[in-house]
């Protein structure tokens, strides 16, 4: 998936409904962001190194990953699965083209 400009970020915010959420998982750069006008507007930013970058928070992640996906609370989108490692020019072929939907998998 292509990265979102940061000033998509307005866009993205005014397109969400009154009093809707905006979830951002990371970001491009540390330039200031253009925020949405589109208020009452609640955004929630998240990043990795926020979660992982102690012991507890990965063993805390790891733990809500692990239990989501032994429950079904986390179901991820398998765009495709490819079996063996020689398939990997496909599989990488499939990432470059931007046209799924989901992860790839490949099993060795």
């Amino acid at each position: 998936m292509p990265l979102v400009p940061k000033a998509c970020f307005r866009a993205l915010g005014d397109a969400v409904v009154p009093g809707g959420t905006l979830v951002v998982h990371g970001r491009l750069d540390r330039a200031p962001t253009e925020m949405p006008t589109n208020w009452p507007l609640t955004v929630h930013g998240y990043a990795n190194p926020h979660v992982s970058r102690n012991t507890e928070g990965r063993r805390r992640a790891s733990h809500y990953i692990n239990s989501g996906l032994a429950d079904g609370a986390l179901r991820p989108v398998i765009a495709e699965v490819f079996d063996g490692l020689e398939a990997m020019p496909d599989a990488h072929r499939l990432v470059e083209s931007n046209t799924h939907t989901g992860k790839i998998v490949v099993r060795p």
